[in-house]
Parts: structure tokens; sequence; C-alpha cells
């Protein structure tokens, strides 16, 4: 039910999900759909579930990305931060030595590569792993950390101008209070 509340809270339309979370998002329809026909109106949009081509992001420490986890890697992080981050992660453990064949497939090194990293690096890195010409730690992680740096250079450049907009961001803060309480007395109104 919370999930359902985050999700009909922005108004979510599609949502990027793996199969085993289909089952979920129904769930938040039915609610959706419920809360809608309570009140009269289309208040809350049914989502539909999106189903992506990654659909589970590794986590540096090859568990799923989550902050309960802690191995995630933030958009607050600087590029440093990122660096330390993905020199620490854990890589392909069928490869205990550089003379042995890798195996990309099963690596959350290579997993974030195919995210972050040109589809055609990617192809090379894959060969080049499984060839054992590359290293894991000198090779391998430090192209994907450039990578991601490269790849949040802009949306963490955006994050920092809209953390020292105080007043703008306090606005928006207030907006979404004033929204939840008229909901909320939209929904006791109703009992």
């Amino acid at each position: 039910v919370l999930q359902a509340a985050d999700i009909c809270l922005y108004k979510a339309e599609l949502i990027p999900i793996d199969q085993d979370q289909i089952p979920h998002i129904e769930l938040t329809r039915r609610i959706a759909k419920r809360f809608n026909e309570l009140c009269g109106a289309s208040i809350f949009p049914l989502p539909e579930p999106l189903l992506t081509n990654f659909p589970k992001v590794p986590g540096t420490d090859g568990r799923k990305m989550s902050k309960s986890y802690n191995n995630f890697i933030a958009l607050s992080n600087d590029e440093k931060t990122t660096c330390t981050k993905v020199a620490n992660m854990l890589t392909d453990v069928k490869r205990p030595r550089l003379s042995d064949p890798g195996h990309p497939e099963e690596c959350p090194v290579f997993s974030l590569h195919r995210f972050f990293s040109y589809p055609e690096d990617v192809k090379v890195i894959k060969s080049q792993c499984e060839s054992a010409i590359i290293s894991c730690k000198y090779d391998c992680k430090p192209a994907l950390a450039q990578a991601i740096n490269k790849t949040l250079h802009e949306p963490r450049q955006k994050r920092m101008e809209l953390v020292q907009q105080h007043d703008f961001l306090t606005g928006i803060l207030h907006q979404g209070v004033n929204f939840k309480w008229e909901l909320i007395q939209g929904v006791l109104s109703l009992i």
C-alpha cells in the first residue's frame, strides 16, 4: 500500500519494473481505481508497468542497488567518490587470476557497463574480458567509473544548481504540503 501511495502521489503513469513486480503495479492500479470511484473523479491515473532491458541495477556489492543496502552510487557523489565506489566493487568471482578468462555476464561491474558505456565499448570489454586481455582492477573498473561520471556530469550540475536555489525548493515543498492537505481533506469529506 505504501508503494501504491508513492506511485499515486506523483501520478505516475509508466513504472519501470522487473517482471516480478507486476503484481505490485496491479495492486496499485486497484487502489487507484477504487480511490477514483470513491471520489467520483479520475484523480489518479492507473499506472502501467514498463518492462525495461535493465530491470535490476546491480549495486556495488553485486546485490540489487538500494539505499537500504548502502550499495549505491548517488547523484550527489562527486567524481572522486564515484571512482572510489567503483574501485571497491565486487567483480567476477570466477576469475581469481588475470590470466583466467572472465565471465562478464556474471560480473556486477560489466552489468553497469551495459548501463553507462557505449554499446561498441561494451562489446569490446566483453570480448577482452572473456579473452583475459583486460584486468578488472586496472582496465574495466576505471573505464566504468569514467563512463558513470560522464553520464552523470550534466545531471550532477543540474542538481547542484537546484540545491543552491533554496527559496525555489522550499516553495516546491510548500506546494506539496498544500496538495497533500487538500487531498486529505477531500478523502475525509468522503467518510
